[in-house]
């Protein structure tokens, strides 16, 4: 058994290392103007709304958008737009800054609060674990001035899987260590041909329930740098789908922006790390290896997040007096919080 267990850790490592094509994306986080970056480094835009909207880049109009168009763009820089119709005004962006090896590296940006103002693009980002970047994907790291980077990953995992950012980046990075178990019980437990997909559910369950009560210090920890620091920023974990996919639903949350709009974003992991979890699945499909339970395993399902919610509702009245309570995040924290990171 502990053959087997070294041996699906080896072909996780080998499957980073694989290109893996992008499906057509499911939306579950619904964009009007939904903006892709190409391989050769220029953007397309499509509608999905009844507007039509002027494009500007830094103040120069770029294009009409009714339907679709293509752009030309410099490929080593990103591109923020402001979208213009007769109504109103949008600011949009790629989501997804496709980094090599860190397929799950996304911005958070664009989203609509309940207010009506949007998260700035370019600012705050979230992604799976930066061991595997290669070259190319380090360059577009420093394309983006990213200079923090908050690492929840457990000391094994850092162990197993080191990362350069600060030498390649000269970063400052914060080690908030949330250690989800021990990774080689977990491991066995994908081995166990008995486990059922319930036993994986309740086993999400209860990691996020355990996330908001155990863990809330490191969250706080995590305000307090994203109040602090005056350049973009980026946490993760190794998958940058569960302790991650919590951080972004807070941060999410402190910003103004509704529930449902949230687990939608929370979601979006599921399609970013579609390709590399299929291959993942593929490769240990001979140790007989149940597809389901892996393909369960490494997505995410709205229901564990709002199983955190539901526990921090449970323990402290509301999502509110979480926030001032255990987070001691007072109203002029999010004040200073919306200011620096909604347009």
């Amino acid at each position: 058994m502990k053959k087997l267990v070294i041996l699906i850790s080896t072909l996780i490592m080998m499957s980073c290392n694989e290109h893996v094509q992008k499906d057509t994306p499911e939306r579950t986080l619904f964009e009007e103007i939904y903006v892709q970056r190409t391989d050769d480094g220029n953007y397309k835009f499509e509608n999905f709304g009844d507007k039509e909207w002027d494009i500007y880049h830094r103040n120069i109009k770029v294009g009409r958008l009714v339907d679709h168009f293509d752009l030309d763009f410099h490929p080593s820089h990103r591109g923020i737009f402001l979208a213009i119709s007769e109504q109103d005004s949008v600011w949009v962006s790629e989501r997804n800054l496709s980094i090599n090896g860190a397929p799950n590296f996304r911005d958070i940006g664009g989203i609509y609060t309940k207010d009506n103002h949007q998260v700035k693009w370019g600012a705050i980002y979230r992604s799976d674990d930066f061991s595997e970047i290669d070259e190319y994907g380090w360059e577009k790291l420093s394309e983006l001035n990213v200079k923090s980077k908050v690492d929840f990953r457990s000391l094994q995992e850092k162990e197993e899987n080191p990362d350069k950012f600060v030498e390649r980046l000269n970063g400052n990075e914060f080690n908030l260590i949330i250690d989800p178990g021990n990774m080689d019980e977990f491991k066995t437990m994908i081995m166990d041909k008995n486990t059922t997909q319930q036993d994986i559910d309740n086993l999400v369950l209860e990691m996020n329930r355990l996330f908001v009560k155990k863990w809330a210090h490191r969250y706080k920890e995590y305000f307090n740098i994203l109040i602090n620091t005056e350049e973009p920023i980026v946490f993760h974990c190794t998958a940058g789908k569960d302790r991650t996919g919590l951080c972004s639903a807070l941060t999410l949350y402190a910003l103004g922006v509704d529930l449902e709009t949230i687990y939608d974003e929370y979601e979006l992991s599921n399609h970013y790390r579609h390709g590399k979890n299929e291959s993942l699945i593929k490769k240990i499909s001979f140790l007989g290896v149940q597809p389901e339970i892996m393909r369960q395993l490494l997505g995410v399902d709205r229901t564990w997040l709002q199983a955190g919610f539901d526990q921090i509702i449970k323990d402290y009245g509301s999502i509110d007096q979480y926030f001032e309570n255990v987070l001691e995040l007072s109203q002029a924290d999010i004040s200073i919080l919306r200011s620096k990171y909604l347009y």
